[in-house]
């Protein structure tokens, strides 16, 4: 079966998107386009050609799709209520499993994703915009609803360029906030959906790290197989995404393990890149950066844990509790696409509240270019290990 890649041209991306209503903006020479259903990041191009490729993954029929109030699966970047699992080490609580701890009873609920979300903008936003939703959520384990917001600020004023020669780059800040009056237990989660690369050019997921870093299992459709998608470094660990039909990984560096990267504690960050070719180019890469200034820095903060215990059969670095940096990789329920997840969730929410706040960048050029922009913005001492051009 021929997979789509699932990385829409601007100009058929337009087309989709005119369906709904959406934001343009005008980064200095690339576009990123912003929409109200689904409360999405939609779209980041590197020009204004019609013909570019989006930077972010969406799903192949996205204007089939768009107006489909039962269709979660927008692609681009979203926020969501978790945990996610309903595993033991999490109290069974839910927003997704039907039956806590049973992946395969999993469900995405419309009040959640897509939402009705509002779009409008904000007297501090020169350049941005801000997208709401609200309505009831369930907690499975318990079988309640509660009151539910999920509040988006996505701010591109700054557009802070990667200070390095022969990139082309845009980037923007961001808040995502959940609150609740009467949940007890839950966490803002993150999410942006990227191309995962194919078989013979896969694409890589960057963790900058601490050396002997260890990463906690989340799901594993390969046994004692998933270390071949996984190489450590002495200053970042290394995940292998590609296009894969019929399995999946979930991933998560553990706190312990994470390096954060910038020079002055404001800028401080939970980082992660990806790295991929861009399709049907001859020397064209793309790369990815989501930051984060303030994840949960010690585990027992971390509401989402693995349903089970660490393999025997798996390396040391591939034991670890629990993270909130993640890298998910699978294909869509139609199995005609797969895409890479970027994806950070916050600690357990304090007075009703739990945000993620940070920063996005994106990077376009050859392959030397771009992994030096990588080295860069990761703070690494050398190159880091790509999977297709480190080999």
């Amino acid at each position: 079966m021929n997979m789509h890649t699932g990385i829409l041209p601007q100009g058929e991306l337009v087309d989709a998107i005119k369906k709904v209503k959406y934001r343009k903006f005008d980064l200095g020479g690339p576009v990123a386009y912003v929409m109200r259903h689904g409360g999405r990041f939609i779209a980041i191009y590197s020009d204004k050609n019609p013909d570019s490729l989006n930077a972010v993954w969406t799903p192949p029929n996205l204007g089939e799709v768009i107006t489909d109030p039962d269709v979660w699966n927008l692609g681009g970047g979203r926020l969501w209520v978790g945990p996610e699992f309903g595993s033991e080490g999490c109290e069974g609580i839910t927003y997704f499993n039907q039956t806590p701890g049973d992946y395969g009873t999993w469900v995405c609920q419309k009040k959640m994703d897509p939402g009705k979300y509002t779009m409008k903008s904000l007297p501090s936003l020169k350049h941005g915009v801000a997208l709401e939703s609200g309505g009831k959520i369930r907690e499975f384990k318990t079988g309640k609803k509660h009151d539910f917001t999920l509040f988006r600020v996505l701010d591109f004023t700054k557009n802070v360029k990667v200070p390095h020669p022969g990139v082309t780059s845009a980037s923007f800040d961001y808040i995502d906030k959940v609150s609740s009056p009467n949940a007890a237990y839950f966490h803002a989660w993150k999410l942006l959906q990227l191309y995962s690369g194919d078989e013979s050019n896969p694409g890589t997921l960057i963790f900058p790290a601490k050396e002997e870093a260890q990463l906690a299992v989340y799901m594993n459709d390969f046994g004692a197989g998933l270390p071949e998608f996984v190489k450590t470094g002495s200053d970042h660990v290394s995940v292998k995404t590609k296009s894969m039909q019929d399995t999946r990984y979930k991933l998560a560096i553990t706190p312990d393990s994470a390096r954060k990267t910038g020079n002055r504690k404001i800028l401080t960050h939970n980082t992660m890149m990806h790295i991929s070719k861009v399709p049907g180019s001859t020397d064209r890469y793309q790369l990815v950066a989501m930051r984060s200034r303030a994840l949960p820095s010690e585990t027992d903060e971390i509401l989402e844990v693995p349903k089970d215990p660490a393999s025997d059969d798996l390396p040391h670095y591939l034991q670890g509790d629990r993270g909130a940096c993640f890298v998910y990789n699978g294909p869509t329920p139609e199995k005609d696409s797969c895409f890479t997840e970027a994806e950070f969730i916050d600690g357990r929410s304090q007075d009703g509240k739990s945000q993620i706040l940070g920063s996005m960048a994106f990077c376009w050029g050859d392959a030397e270019a771009v992994l030096n922009a990588a080295k860069a913005v990761g703070n690494m001492k050398r190159i880091p290990y790509v999977f297709g051009l480190s080999e």
